[in-house]
């Protein structure tokens, strides 16, 4: 699961102070997914910023980074969603994931206690 993404140049930078903006460098434009990661991690006060490469050229690396592993941790959910629901013979269509498909593997991957401490078990408790 790849995705081609052209880098944008612009003058400026992405993300800096003023300080850093009037340095006349370039800056790559984040793609879409590195803005979603962006405006995530804003929302618990964290800011990203672009990072200097080279002298005169600035790209938001950490927001590529942070994308890229959002998208593989996604992904692995929904692949071990699928062959749980296999492995137990499920009588429904392979093709469609549900919520409780994703909870059940949450539920047992010791690797993913925080997200079962946090959104599955508090669920259960309010249901």
């Amino acid at each position: 699961m790849t995705h081609s993404h052209s880098p944008v140049f612009t003058a400026g930078t992405i993300g800096g102070s003023e300080a850093e903006e009037g340095n006349g460098g370039m800056a790559v434009a984040p793609s879409a997914e590195e803005c979603f990661i962006t405006d995530l991690v804003s929302q618990v006060d964290v800011r990203l910023r672009a990072t200097a490469v080279g002298e005169r050229l600035r790209a938001p690396l950490t927001a590529a980074v942070l994308a890229r592993l959002y998208n593989r941790f996604m992904y692995d959910l929904l692949r071990r969603a699928h062959f749980l629901k296999a492995s137990i013979g499920a009588s429904a269509d392979l093709s469609e994931i549900s919520t409780n498909d994703i909870c059940n593997v949450i539920r047992q991957d010791a690797m993913l206690y925080f997200l079962n401490d946090l959104f599955i078990d508090a669920d259960a408790d309010s249901a």
